[in-house]
C-alpha cells in the first residue's frame, strides 16, 4: 500500500509486559511477551474528513482515553486503557503466538469511539518486545473496498472463494474473475484465494493499513493434477468369462464391456465411491450392484457371477371344452424339453431362455389344432399357447408279456417297475408280478421300448419290440443285475429259446504269474476255494473271491452272470460256448438271439449281440476284452473250444455232467 506520512510521529504508545494490569484480562498459561505500536491518527473537521493522506502526531481533540486490545482464536483479550495525554501505556502481558490482532480505539469522554485502527498477523514471542509498527487511527465509521481478478490461462475464472484470513470478510468470484470487498475498516490484512482441485499464485497477498481503496490485488490459477486410478473385475458365467457384458459405474460416464475372457477395467477414476452397474440383455447378476471406494490405489476383483435369465410358456390343452390330461407337449428351438398336460389340461415349460420355439402336442388316438404353435420368447413369460383335441378313431391294441429275473441267481423279481415307450413319451406303466411275469398293452406298431426299473437295480430296457393288433409279443424278459460296488464288472448273458444251453466263460490274469485263471461252469470260482454254493446251486463269492460265475443256466434264456470282483492289470477275454457243441458248422450259436450285457458300477456300459458277429458257423462265440477300464469288441465266432483253451494256457477245458445247474 502507499503510505504518506506528513510529520514524524510523536505520539507514541509503547506497550510492555505488566502481567495483572488492564480489565477482562484473562490469560490461559504462563508464557508471555510484549508488544509496542505507534498510533497515527487522521484528523475530522467536522463532519467531514481532512485529506485522507495527513495525518497527526498527537490525539485529535476530544479523544480522552486510548483503549488498546490484543486478541487470537487461542486466548482471552487482553485489554488496557490510557489517557490519551499520557502519551505512554502499560497493558497486561500477551500470551505468545502468532495471528494476534491489536485493535486501538480512540473514546470521547463520554466513552464514544470516535476514532479505530487494526493491526493484523502479529506474532509475541516469550520475553520480547514486539513492535507492531505503525496502526492508522481513522474516523470511526470511515471504510474502504478491497477489489482484485482471478484468472485462469488469462481468463477470468468464477465461483473461486476470496476471504480476508482473520476476518468474517469472505466474498466469491463473478464470471469475470473478478471481486471486491466493500466496508473494509482501515488495517492490515492478508488476502485467500481458495477453489477445489487448484492452486494460486501468489498463494496469498498481504495488504497494509492504506487509509484508502485497495485494487489490483490478483490472483493466477493453475489446475491441480487429478491423480486417476482403476477399477477391475470379471463377470463369468458356469465357471467361464462372459464377454459383451456393459459394466459402468452408476451417475457417471465411465462405461465398458468386458472381454472374450469376461474381464474388464475402468481406467482414469478419481478417488471417491462409486457404484459398479453389470447389465446384459438375457442374463442377471450377483452381486446385482458393488459398492466401490477409490482412496489413491486401483481396486480389483470386483467381480460377477452371471445367471441366463428364463422364463416360461405355458398353455392348456382342451377335448370338447374340458383339460385333457397325459398329452406330450415337446418344445423344440433355442433348447428342447418336453411336458406332460396335468388333469385340467395345462402345461408349463420353466427355464425357458430368449429365442424362438415350436410347440407340439401328442396323444395317441388324438389329433390337435393347431398341430404346433410358434412361440417367441423376448424378455417375458409366454401364455396362452392353447390346443384343441380332437379323438380319431381307437387303434388296435396289443399285449406285451414277460419275465424279470435276478442276475445273480436267476429267480424272478417282483415290484418292478415296467415302462411301456414309444421314443421318450410313456405309453404304459405297470407293476410285475410275484412270480416276476408281466403284461403290458399298447397300441398296434412297431420300434417299442420296455424299460424295467425297481430300487436296488441298475435299470434295463428291451428295444425294437414290435405290438401286434389282438396279439401277446411273448418273452420280452429281463434280467437285472444288482448295483455293483466300485471297481467290479459284471457280464449278463442271455438268449432264446434255442439252443437250451450256453455257458459263459472268462479267463483273465493271475497276479505275478504268466499263468491265467479261468471260470466257467466247471470251475466258477477264482480262486478255486474262495466261494461257496447256495441250495440252489449258485455261487457264493467269499472275502478273497477275484471273479465269479454267479449263475449257471441250461433250461434256455438265461440269465447266466460272471462279475469281476477284483479287478487287476492285465487282459480279459469272454466267450459264449454252444454246449455240448460238437459240430463246428451248426449256425445254432449264431441263431441263438445271445446277448451280453456289461454293467460297471451302476450303468449299463456296453451290449453285444451274437447275430452280428463276424461269422456264422462254430460253436464258440469270442465276444470282447476288458483291460482297465477299456472294452475292446472281438465279436468273432469260432468253430471250437480251442480258442477258450488258448486263451486260458490250458490245453483241455474240465468237463462236467450236464444235469441241473452242472453242479
Amino acid at each position: 500500500m502507499n503510505r504518506s506520512f506528513a510529520t514524524k510521529l510523536l505520539y507514541t504508545l509503547v506497550l510492555v509486559s505488566l502481567i495483572g494490569c488492564g480489565s477482562g484480562s484473562t490469560n490461559v498459561g504462563s508464557q508471555t511477551g510484549s508488544v509496542t505500536a505507534q498510533l497515527n491518527w487522521i484528523e475530522r473537521a467536522g463532519s467531514s474528513i481532512i485529506s485522507a493522506g495527513k495525518q497527526i502526531a498527537t490525539a485529535p481533540q476530544g479523544v480522552a482515553t486510548v483503549r488498546i486490545v490484543v486478541s487470537g482464536s487461542d486466548m482471552s483479550n487482553v485489554q488496557q486503557d490510557f489517557p490519551a495525554s499520557a502519551g505512554t501505556g502499560v497493558i497486561g502481558g500477551v500470551p505468545v503466538g502468532s495471528n494476534r490482532t491489536l485493535t486501538a480505539q480512540g473514546l470521547d469522554a463520554s466513552g464514544v469511539v470516535t476514532h479505530q485502527g487494526v493491526k493484523n498477523n502479529i506474532t509475541v514471542q516469550q520475553g520480547q518486545i514486539t513492535d507492531a509498527g505503525i496502526v492508522v487511527m481513522n474516523p470511526a465509521g470511515q471504510t474502504f473496498s478491497v477489489s482484485g481478478r482471478v484468472t485462469l490461462n488469462g481468463s477470468g475464472l468464477a465461483g473461486v472463494t476470496i476471504t480476508l484470513q482473520g476476518t468474517s470478510f469472505a466474498t466469491v468470484t463473478g464470471s469475470d474473475g473478478a471481486y471486491t470487498f466493500t466496508g473494509v475498516p482501515n488495517a492490515s490484512y492478508t488476502v485467500v484465494a481458495s477453489i477445489t482441485g487448484y492452486t494460486f499464485a501468489p498463494a496469498s497477498r498481504s495488504i497494509p493499513d492504506s487509509n484508502g481503496n485497495v485494487t489490483g490485488q490478483d490472483f493466477s490459477a493453475t489446475p491441480i493434477p487429478i491423480q486417476t486410478h482403476n477399477i477391475s473385475g470379471r463377470v463369468t458365467l458356469n465357471g467361464s468369462g462372459l464377454a459383451g457384458v456393459s459394466v459402468s459405474l452408476q451417475g457417471t460416464s465411465f462405461a465398458t464391456v468386458t472381454g472374450s475372457n469376461g474381464s474388464y477395467t475402468l481406467s482414469g477414476v478419481s478417488n471417491g465411491s462409486y457404484t459398479i452397474i453389470p447389465s446384459l440383455a438375457g442374463y442377471t447378476f450377483t452381486p446385482a450392484n458393488r459398492p466401490v471406494n477409490v482412496n489413491n490405489s486401483d481396486v480389483a476383483e470386483q467381480d460377477f457371477t452371471a445367471t441366463v435369465q428364463s422364463y416360461t410358456i405355458s398353455g392348456r390343452v382342451t377335448l370338447n371344452g374340458s383339460g385333457l390330461s397325459g398329452v406330450t407337449v415337446s418344445l423344440q428351438g433355442t433348447s428342447t424339453n418336453s411336458a406332460t398336460t396335468n388333469s385340467d389340461g395345462n402345461y408349463t415349460f420353466t427355464g425357458v431362455q430368449n429365442g424362438l420355439y415350436t410347440v407340439t402336442p401328442s396323444l395317441t388316438g388324438h389329433t390337435f389344432t393347431p398341430e404346433n404353435r410358434s412361440v417367441s420368447v423376448n424378455n417375458g413369460d409366454v401364455t396362452g399357447q392353447d390346443f384343441t383335441a380332437t379323438a380319431s378313431q381307437p387303434v388296435a391294441q396289443g399285449t406285451v408279456s414277460g419275465t424279470v429275473t435276478d442276475a445273480l441267481n436267476g429267480q424272478a423279481i417282483s415290484g418292478v417297475t415296467v415302462e411301456l415307450l414309444s421314443g421318450n413319451t410313456v405309453i404304459n406303466t405297470v407293476t410285475n408280478n410275484q412270480n416276476g411275469t408281466y403284461e403290458i398293452t399298447g397300441p398296434a406298431g412297431s420300434g417299442y421300448t420296455v424299460r424295467f426299473s425297481k430300487a436296488g437295480y441298475i435299470t434295463s430296457t428291451a428295444s425294437n419290440i414290435t405290438i401286434t393288433a389282438n396279439s401277446t409279443t411273448l418273452n420280452v424278459n429281463a434280467t437285472l443285475s444288482p448295483l455293483l460296488q466300485e471297481g467290479q464288472t459284471r457280464i449278463v448273458l442271455t438268449w432264446g429259446e434255442n439252443p437250451s444251453d450256453l455257458d459263459s466263460h472268462l479267463t483273465g490274469p493271475i497276479p505275478n504269474s504268466s499263468q491265467r485263471f479261468h471260470i466257467y461252469y466247471g470251475e466258477p470260482c477264482y480262486p478255486q476255494d474262495s466261494c461257496t454254493f447256495d441250495n440252489d446251486g449258485n455261487t457264493v463269492p467269499g472275502a478273497n473271491t477275484d471273479a465269479v460265475l454267479d449263475h449257471d443256466d441250461t433250461s434256455s434264456f438265461g440269465p447266466e452272470t460272471t462279475t469281476v470282483v477284483r479287478q487287476y492289470s492285465g487282459a480279459y477275454k469272454f466267450f459264449v460256448h454252444d454246449f455240448p457243441g460238437n459240430d463246428p458248422n451248426s449256425t445254432a450259436l449264431w441263431n441263438s438271439g445271445a446277448q451280453v450285457n456289461v454293467y460297471q458300477g451302476n450303468t449299463l456300459v456296453a451290449t453285444f449281440n451274437v447275430n452280428v458277429a463276424t461269422s456264422q458257423a462254430g460253436n464258440v462265440w469270442t465276444v470282447f476284452e476288458l483291460n482297465g477300464s477299456t472294452i475292446t469288441p472281438i465279436n468273432m465266432i469260432s468253430p471250437d473250444e480251442t480258442v477258450i483253451q488258448s486263451a486260458s494256457l490250458r490245453t483241455s477245458l474240465k468237463k462236467a455232467n450236464k444235469k441241473g445247474t452242472k453242479r
